[in-house]
């Protein structure tokens, strides 16, 4: 930073270029990037491109994160002021943080976090549940208990604690950054919670989804078998699933696409252009659905 360019010439991507034709860089924020119409782009005026690139906000502590949270929030709620329509592209969104905070700052319909179902079994010591129990205290308790018991499966809803997380959650109208009419654009290097919002705006209808689709990481259980090698050294680890994933009384996600409202095509000579030909489909669509 002691060494730092220009503020003005500090970009969104890693080349500094612009990822969408016809549009410009309009604002910043910790994780997210706008992106306005050119004034030559004369039939996109009024959209803007959300690019959220990641929902990991590594600050040094809980507090200090959270601010992080909030500065993105109340960015967008100005940078998105005026705005006529929105499209939220995570396509390169690796995921982090829970996804459904950032779903209820585009979403205007009720949803239902998905159902995490663990294989239960008495070999794995209290330590080791813990563990691929991400150190969740009530959780880890509920498996042991299960165990004990003789059960085979353990199901509880995805990122949700407390009364009513089996129900349907949200809409959030106090946290919405827009009211302006928002669609999705998915890829394949969405991943993990990004996985996540994208199937529950598929799943509920939450508005258009376009793209690609995302990298599937929905197993949220797996546990760690050091591989050793004749000397007993550790030679690296063997991951085992644990769980899937899916919505209640429906096939789990897990190996299943996602539904699109518009699949980009995978081909060689769209590698380039797909992502362009995405933000397009998804304006026409936002464009056709009737005033509110």
């Amino acid at each position: 930073i002691d060494d730092s360019p220009a503020m003005s010439s500090i970009g969104c991507t890693q080349d500094g270029k612009v990822p969408y034709a016809g549009y410009e860089l309009a604002s910043l924020g910790v994780n997210y990037c706008i992106y306005r119409p050119k004034v030559e782009n004369r039939a996109a005026q009024g959209t803007r491109i959300v690019r959220f690139v990641s929902f990991m906000y590594p600050a040094r502590d809980s507090s200090a994160q959270l601010r992080w949270v909030r500065v993105d929030h109340d960015g967008l709620v100005r940078d998105l002021a005026g705005a006529k329509r929105v499209v939220l592209d995570v396509h390169e969104n690796h995921g982090g943080n829970n996804p459904f905070v950032f779903l209820s700052w585009f979403a205007k319909r009720p949803w239902q976090h998905e159902l995490v179902t663990v294989r239960v079994s008495a070999d794995f010591a209290e330590d080791e549940a813990r563990q691929f129990l991400y150190g969740d205290g009530p959780l880890t308790k509920r498996y042991l208990e299960a165990a004990k018991r003789g059960d085979t499966w353990l199901t509880y809803p995805f990122l949700c604690a407390g009364e009513g997380c089996e129900g349907l959650r949200g809409p959030r109208p106090a946290e919405r950054v827009t009211e302006a009419p928002v669609g999705l654009v998915t890829g394949p290097e969405c991943t993990s919670s990004c996985d996540a919002l994208s199937v529950v705006w598929a799943e509920y209808g939450m508005g258009p989804i376009v793209g690609k689709q995302p990298m599937h990481g929905f197993t949220s259980v797996r546990h760690e078998f050091p591989m050793r090698g004749p000397d007993g050294r550790v030679l690296g680890l063997f991951r085992l699933a644990l769980s899937r994933e899916g919505f209640k009384g429906k096939p789990p996600l897990e190996g299943a696409p996602i539904r699109l409202d518009w699949q980009a095509p995978e081909t060689f000579a769209t590698r380039a252009s797909w992502l362009d030909a995405s933000v397009a489909e998804v304006d026409r669509r936002l464009r056709a659905l009737p005033a509110r």
